[in-house]
C-alpha cells in the first residue's frame, strides 16, 4: 500500500479505462481461442467424415452453378402466396432429386 502512495494512485477514470482495456484483450484472447476451437473440431468433423463416408454424388457437396440453378426463373414464376413473400424455383428439381438421394443415402 505505501508503495502505492509513493507512486501516486491512479485515478478512477484511469483505473475504469485500464479495467476496460483487460477486459477487451481478454475478451479478444477468448474470442480467437474459441474459434480455434471452433476451426479444430470443424477439421476433425470434416475428416472423419470423409474418412468414414463415401458420397452417392460428389456433385451435391461441390455443384457447379449451372447443375443446381433452376434455369429461365420468369416473372411468371414468381408467387406472392402471402403478402411480402415471394416464392420462385430456384433449385432444379434435378438437383433437388440428388439432395434427397444423398440424404437418404447418408442416413443408410
Amino acid at each position: 500500500v505505501a508503495s502505492n502512495l509513493e507512486h501516486g494512485v491512479p485515478s478512477r477514470e484511469v483505473a475504469i479505462e485500464d479495467d476496460r482495456e483487460r477486459n477487451r484483450k481478454l475478451r479478444a484472447r477468448c474470442l480467437k481461442a474459441e474459434a480455434a476451437k471452433k476451426t479444430s473440431e470443424r477439421a476433425r468433423g470434416l475428416e472423419a467424415f470423409t474418412k468414414f463416408y463415401a458420397p452417392l454424388r460428389r456433385t451435391v457437396f461441390a455443384p457447379a452453378a449451372d447443375a443446381f440453378i433452376c434455369g429461365g426463373i420468369t416473372e411468371a414464376a414468381v408467387e406472392e402466396p402471402f403478402p411480402g413473400i415471394f416464392t420462385f424455383p430456384l433449385l432444379s428439381k434435378e438437383f433437388c432429386r440428388h439432395v434427397w438421394e444423398e440424404l437418404h443415402h447418408y442416413e443408410a
